[in-house]
């Protein structure tokens, strides 16, 4: 990964008894990082030496939090669930390492692997990138936010933009008496320069507070679990932003001082008591359509991605995850995920305890065992069925196995469709039994004739497990998931199956962690450790992206949404304003106060109406891009559409009501008093 520790040191490679902290762990354990070395540890059964301290926010590849890191052990290493990371050299490509790494693998003991694995493929990717190698979609995520930020201050840009030109109308009369009074070309840009960077500066510096509040609150909602290596503002993002704001004010006072430079003294200075031309409100009338076309674009985003998540979260999974709780247990007597028969009567003794606790503890309760969890935990063997050469591929992959106790089905919420359910009865009887998924039923026995039919896990000569029931298909891994392969099997009929974990469920909101966490400490003997989660929060680094996208999107939209509904506002009071004099002959012709406010809010309404259309063009447009990042969702959703528009053009209306309330109240003969 490129860490260099703190302090102390990295391990050597197997090096027993070794263990890195993290930076937080040894401050609050030791008080310093110093401390926190060769201090003693027990890492479940193995004492072991603190030899060094990760840096503040290192994580590895992932952005959960990172207590410990301990080192492999060499007899551990022939387990084939591991996952591999390696830094290619500056001088090495991808393609030849992932030749070299094949090479090793098919030079590897064959017989040490399942048939599965000693044909497979080698793959790599990045860390930012999925297992084919494609950009992950949190990292486009961040990306497209990184490019909405960048189309706010855009926004906000030309919204100055316009007002500092509205302002320099006011001022044209002042600036005609400068230059006709001999004020030079520097001395009129360096007054403009002056003034927008000061305008540009007090922004920055007022922006400060308000990114360290937000920073902080996006942190603390959104991504609470992750170890962050610095403050939300920090040196290099007051670099940036101290740059982006003396660019920002040199182009908008470069700008106004070219428009400045530009009066005709002589002709300004008769005309400047006359009505400007209309091209200066087209001019602004045409920044405005800008905004608003960039705020209807990330709008329109911002509603794809609420919708995405919505869909995300109600999403079917076969699984009730809001509601089952996993529960790992430790005891410094039983190894940890592989102690055998003692840790299985460890969690055995859990679940009697919590099923014969009082009726209505904790929330109309159940209880069961489990080793391979949806989302936790997997485990995959080899599958063969009598009369098929080999089994048919499902697009989810598989087979993977599930080794379940009685009453699992119930607790976790998978409804077994036909057929019937794991029982007491067969775990106590030993009875080769299993329970497949809809899908597997589907793809094995096309014919409907699952129930009944044998199939053979492990190796073709192994004995049969009779199919007595048909599940609904459950997620493996993910909401982002076609049908898998899935097998359930009794629990202590397969031997070679380790690391068992408790699913309990409640009603929902009838059971919280530590409760349950101090149930199962008083109720088991024995047990030292016990960590309780709820089984949906296993998903929380899925669902992040969109979590984060619907959030973000919808912040920024909204503020830039503002912006342009202001842009609309200060231009159509603008040019009511400057069009005083004609609304007054309007008025004195005869034309009727709705008349007027309907020539403004034309004019309002028009230019939102244009900017939507665009808006929503540059998204379709752009929907190659949009749609591997959004979930179950079309870019052209008429929903969301729908809904983004018609809430657009009313804000738009919104914001030439009181433009044309004050074009109506003109009053024509002290307009054109006032111009004579």
């Amino acid at each position: 990964m490129g860490m260099q520790p703190a302090a102390g040191r990295l391990p050597a490679v197997f090096e027993a008894g070794a263990v890195l902290i993290s930076e937080a762990v040894a401050i609050a354990e030791y008080g310093s990082a110093g401390a926190a070395l060769g201090q003693s540890v027990r890492v479940a059964e193995i004492d072991a030496t603190v030899v060094g301290v990760a840096p503040a926010g290192f994580a590895g590849p992932d952005l959960e939090r990172v207590d410990i890191w301990h080192t492999l052990d060499q007899a551990e290493a022939g387990n084939t669930n591991w996952w591999i990371a390696a830094r290619l050299p500056d001088t090495g490509s991808r393609i030849s390492a992932m030749a070299e790494a094949q090479t090793i693998h098919d030079a590897t003991d064959p017989g040490r692997f399942f048939q599965w694995a000693r044909d497979g493929r080698v793959a790599m990717s990045g860390v930012d990138e999925d297992p084919t190698g494609e950009r992950t979609v949190e990292t486009s995520i961040a990306v497209l936010l990184l490019a909405v930020v960048a189309l706010v201050l855009v926004i906000s840009w030309v919204n100055v933009l316009n007002l500092l030109y509205a302002r320099m109308a006011r001022r044209e009369g002042e600036i005609l008496v400068r230059v006709a009074l001999g004020i030079g070309r520097w001395q009129l840009i360096r007054l403009m320069l002056t003034e927008c960077l000061l305008l540009s500066l007090l922004g920055g510096a007022a922006s400060v507070p308000v990114a360290y509040a937000q920073g902080a609150l996006v942190r603390d909602v959104l991504l609470p679990d992750v170890a962050w290596a610095s403050s939300t503002v920090n040196v290099q993002l007051l670099a940036v932003t101290f740059m982006v704001v003396l660019v920002s004010g040199a182009l908008l006072g470069l700008l106004l001082a070219r428009q400045a430079d530009r009066a005709d003294v002589s002709r300004g200075l008769a005309e400047s008591r006359q009505t400007p031309g209309g091209a200066r409100s087209w001019r602004q009338t045409a920044l405005v359509t800008g905004q608003i076309t960039l705020s209807a674009a990330m709008l329109l985003c911002a509603g794809l991605f609420v919708k995405s998540f919505w869909t995300m979260r109600v999403t079917d999974l076969g699984i009730d995850a809001e509601t089952v709780h996993v529960v790992d247990l430790r005891s410094l007597g039983v190894g940890a995920g592989g102690g055998g028969e003692a840790e299985e009567q460890l969690y055995a003794e859990a679940v009697r305890a919590l099923r014969e606790a009082p009726a209505g503890q904790s929330g109309g309760r159940q209880v069961a065992m489990a080793i391979g969890l949806p989302f936790v935990t997997g485990f995959g063997m080899s599958v063969y069925v009598d009369g098929l050469d080999e089994i048919p591929e499902l697009p989810g992959g598989g087979p993977f196995i599930h080794v379940v106790s009685d009453g699992y089905f119930a607790t976790v919420g998978t409804d077994i469709m036909r057929g019937e359910a794991i029982s007491a009865l067969h775990i106590a009887s030993e009875a080769q039994v299993t329970v497949i998924g809809e899908s597997t039923a589907a793809a094995l026995w096309p014919a409907g004739n699952a129930i009944g039919q044998c199939a053979r896990i492990g190796g073709p000569e192994d004995q049969c497990y009779e199919v007595i029931g048909i599940a609904e298909d459950v997620h493996q891994r993910g909401y982002r998931e076609p049908p898998s392969m899935v097998f359930y099997l009794p629990f202590g009929v397969p031997k070679q199956f380790f690391g068992p974990s408790l699913v309990v469920r409640s009603s929902r909101g009838g059971l919280t962690e530590s409760a349950l966490a101090a149930e199962i400490s008083r109720a088991v003997p024995g047990v030292d450790y016990v960590e309780v989660r709820r089984l949906d929060t296993f998903l929380e680094a899925e669902i992040r992206p969109w979590k984060l996208g619907a959030v973000m999107l919808s912040m920024v939209a909204v503020l830039a949404i503002i912006m342009s509904l202001a842009g609309v506002f200060g231009v159509l009071t603008y040019v009511v304003a400057q069009r005083r004099r004609e609304i007054g002959v309007r008025m004195a012709l005869g034309a009727t106060a709705g008349a007027v406010r309907g020539l403004v809010l034309r004019r309002g309404v028009v230019t939102g109406i244009v900017g939507v259309a665009l808006g929503f063009a540059a998204v379709l447009v752009g929907s190659r891009w949009l749609t591997p990042l959004l979930f179950e969702t079309p870019v052209g959703d008429p929903l969301v559409m729908g809904l983004t528009g018609l809430g657009l053009v009313l804000s738009s209306v919104g914001a030439c009501l009181l433009p044309a309330v004050q074009a109506s109240r003109v009053d024509p003969a002290s307009s054109l008093r006032a111009d004579a």
